[in-house]
């Protein structure tokens, strides 16, 4: 009698404990996110993974626009170099376009990137949009391409994973590492996406709880595009079902190619979060300048071969 009784504990404790994990899709404003799956991992913190684990094979791509956006990428550093100091070494930065400039010039973009008729259009939209799912904006644009750039030089390196950040990540999850280890070595996490969302829009890193266990993952939609894990095999197809761009729709949003071509997923809790304050996409805000030292030093990603790109126009857009 006595072990029916613990068994039927153990079991319902289990039932509540899985419930309540799935509730966890429920974002901060009250809207439902509907999950096309759910898989609960092993939460267990593993060994320190410092010397098992060294990730040589995960190369770190970070969007940062050239000139004025040096102080995004100063302020990156610093949380790098707070939280996760092995990342520096590991990232290089990837120039970002600068489609505010695009659209206060009216510059023509090549028809292989974007329809002449569709982007007269969004040069268009007013001086703010919106960031989860609005209206297309010469910002928004830009995005698109200086995402697809890091794909292309993730397709040039050959790596069979690579982690995507765009430079307003401003903290990291205290097990990092331990969970990109995860990922990248346990085949049983690798099935069911194509990619996995580390920032989002609702949920930050201490959001489930404290920073003690490995996150889980979800699949289904989820906005931003902050930092990410994508495999090689997904690169090359996202880049060929995006270009030329046809679409009204953000990076972000659930209806856009990167969403409808691939399978994506998102972590509990977020592995990064992000400062939203300024936003190239909603072409609005300037950060000051900063000369302040930092240890970390991003350096500049090599040279993409436009004879290898999948769209080489992505090299210069605006070559028409």
């Amino acid at each position: 009698m006595f072990k029916l009784s613990l068994y039927t504990i153990v079991v319902v404790c289990n039932l509540f404990f899985f419930v309540e994990t799935l509730s966890i899709g429920k974002p901060l404003d009250g809207k439902e996110v509907h999950l096309v799956e759910a898989k609960i991992e092993n939460t267990t913190v593993p060994p320190k993974t410092d010397n098992a684990c060294t990730l040589d094979n995960l190369p770190f791509y970070v969007l940062n626009l050239d000139r004025r956006r040096g102080d995004k990428l100063w302020a990156m550093e610093a949380a790098i170099q707070r939280d996760v100091p092995w990342m520096c070494e590991k990232t290089c930065r990837v120039s970002a376009p600068d489609g505010r400039l695009w659209g206060l010039l009216k510059q023509p973009l090549n028809s292989h990137i974007i329809p002449a008729a569709h982007w007269q259009g969004i040069m268009g939209v007013g001086p703010v949009g919106t960031i989860r799912g609005g209206a297309l904006t010469p910002g928004a644009i830009a995005l698109m391409i200086g995402h697809a750039r890091m794909w292309e030089h993730i397709l040039q390196e050959k790596a069979p994973f690579a982690v995507i950040m765009e430079d307003d990540l401003s903290k990291f999850h205290p097990l990092t590492k331990e969970f990109l280890c995860k990922i990248t070595h346990d085949t049983d996490m690798q099935k069911g996406w194509d990619f996995m969302l580390m920032q989002n829009a609702w949920r930050g890193i201490l959001d489930a709880g404290p920073p003690s266990t490995i996150p889980i993952l979800k699949w289904g939609h989820m906005h931003n595009t902050g930092m990410y894990i994508i495999k090689l095999d997904a690169v090359r197809k996202v880049l060929h079902s995006m270009f030329p761009i046809t679409g009204h729709v953000q990076l972000d949003d659930p209806g856009s190619a990167f969403w409808a071509t691939l399978r994506g997923g998102w972590t509990v809790p977020a592995i990064a979060e992000a400062s939203h304050a300024i936003t190239d996409v909603q072409q609005q805000g300037f950060a000051r300048n900063t000369s302040s030292p930092t240890v970390c030093k991003i350096h500049d990603c090599k040279k993409l071969n436009p004879a290898n790109m999948v769209v080489p126009e992505l090299a210069n857009p605006t070559k028409v």
